[in-house]
């Protein structure tokens, strides 16, 4: 396993170990794994310029192609592929991953819970199999050692950007922050809100012993809710059963209700507004037939009635003038823009259209060849700004990329640590990440930067160890 920090050849280190796979056996057949069609797309290119093979000898598989013609393209000798459509052709006996001398897991710190990698894992029995595993984010030391452990790994090698061998080649990165003051109508809004929500947690609180007194989080709901659970399966009482289900149902809600404090706080009244609108439509459509389900209802028209939903997020005003900023001082920039909800990168990107930007959005569940070419247009400098989910936040390699922009934040250190790779990779690169200050946007902020914290003095630990065996990664892929 190779643990790297991005943008310093973890890719390459794949393209080492097939190279030197195909040198011992020229008819070795090698599988490539990345979480997402874009990184999968991206690594099929970078081999096929790099080895000396017919193209027609490396392939992308992706689940849009029909069973049948997939089951004769697993015949060729490398594939690249996303671990679900792996998984699923294993699992229709189109495929065994036995068949692999070399099968590659990019980004590797996936591979935990119900993940694909995890079951592809478990399936790979042939001691002949070679694996590498690559990742820039494990999130602990736990899953280090469950990577280890599922995929046998039997050597590890960590590097930092400040280790010898990496400090000439990292490229530096400036990270600055913004804190955004939300204005009165916002603050109007969010007492409504967290009002709503303290009135459910309070009357939860009196059929269970749980810690939800204000100010609310999900934390405490999520821990409520596997209480009342565990509840429900002990209980022999149908009428302690009608109580812990009603107080179920206001736990629901609070989650409904803390959904849409979360948007308020971090993307702003637009993506507030189409929330409210999906949730009523939900509760119309499944019909008010409770109590608590006519509440919930009313309460969110209540919320509605506090919205204009062309007011923007303070955020919105501060990404411009950062832009404008970049675009006064750079004459060929480009920018990546993060966010974590689809409807925010649909109005920031035609906010920044209509304010001359050439700017497009890259959001999960679209076509693998609308995502690949809305990267190709970034690239090639057609556009300048491309608003992304997190599909853009793993492996892509943006060339020249000055600048990454966090519209929010993400409570996730590996995410965070992918969003901050995507700049300062062959050229130094800049992060500006926008906070809302006193909102659950912040609270996630913190968070991220504690678990970062953790993960750096884990890998400072790694780093510093022998590897599990003596000789160098280098070194043990020639042998």
């Amino acid at each position: 396993m190779a643990i790297l920090p991005t943008g310093l050849g973890k890719t390459i280190i794949a393209l080492l170990a097939a190279a030197v796979t195909l040198n011992r056996d020229p008819k070795a057949k090698i599988l490539f794994m990345a979480p997402t069609k874009p990184l999968v797309k991206q690594h099929h290119e970078l081999f096929t310029k790099a080895l000396t093979l017919p193209k027609n000898s490396l392939i992308v598989l992706t689940g849009e192609i029909r069973p049948g013609k997939r089951a004769e393209l697993w015949k060729t000798q490398i594939i690249f592929a996303t671990p679900h459509t792996v998984l699923n052709d294993t699992e229709r006996k189109l495929t065994n991953p036995n068949n692999f001398s070399l099968i590659v897991f990019d980004e590797a710190h996936r591979i935990s819970g119900n993940y694909p990698y995890v079951k592809i894992a478990k399936r790979v029995t042939n001691p002949a199999t070679r694996i590498l595993a690559l990742t820039a984010s494990p999130r602990d030391v736990a899953n280090i050692d469950e990577i280890i452990r599922l995929l046998k790994i039997d050597h590890v090698e960590a590097r930092l950007k400040q280790d010898k061998e990496l400090k000439k080649y990292a490229k530096i990165l400036k990270i600055e922050w913004k804190w955004i003051q939300l204005g009165e109508d916002y603050l109007k809004t969010r007492k409504l809100i967290e009002k709503f929500i303290d009135e459910k947690l309070k009357e939860v609180s009196q059929y269970i012993e749980a810690d939800l007194e204000p100010p609310p989080t999900m934390t405490k709901i999520l821990s409520a809710k596997k209480l009342i659970t565990h509840l429900l399966k002990e209980t022999q009482d149908e009428n302690e059963e009608i109580k812990l289900l009603y107080a179920m149902s206001k736990l629901n809600s609070a989650i409904r209700l803390m959904k849409a404090l979360e948007i308020l706080d971090s993307q702003g009244y637009p993506t507030l507004f189409t929330y409210i609108q999906k949730q009523l439509d939900k509760l119309e459509g499944k019909g008010l037939t409770t109590k608590e389900s006519k509440q919930l209802y009313q309460q969110l028209l209540q919320i509605l009635e506090t919205i204009n939903p062309k007011k923007e997020h303070p955020k919105t005003q501060a990404l411009l003038e950062i832009l404008e900023e970049l675009k006064n001082q750079e004459k060929d920039w480009k920018c990546l823009i993060f966010t974590n909800y689809r409807n925010t990168a649909k109005y920031l990107t035609q906010k920044l259209s209509q304010k001359g930007y050439k700017a497009a959005k890259l959001i999960g569940h679209a076509k693998q060849r609308e995502q690949i070419e809305k990267i190709r247009l970034l690239r090639q400098g057609i556009i300048n700004i491309l608003v992304a989910t997190q599909v853009g936040e793993e492996g892509l390699d943006i060339p020249k990329c000055n600048l990454v922009i966090f519209y929010d934040n993400v409570p996730s250190a590996v995410r965070k640590i992918q969003r901050l790779g995507r700049t300062a990779r062959s050229h130094h690169g800049k992060a500006v990440i926008l906070v809302a200050k006193n909102t659950i946007d912040e609270v996630y902020y913190w968070k991220a930067v504690t678990k970062l914290a953790k993960i750096k003095k884990t890998l400072e630990k790694l780093s510093k160890m022998k590897s599990i065996r003596e000789e160098s990664l280098l070194k043990y892929m020639t042998t």
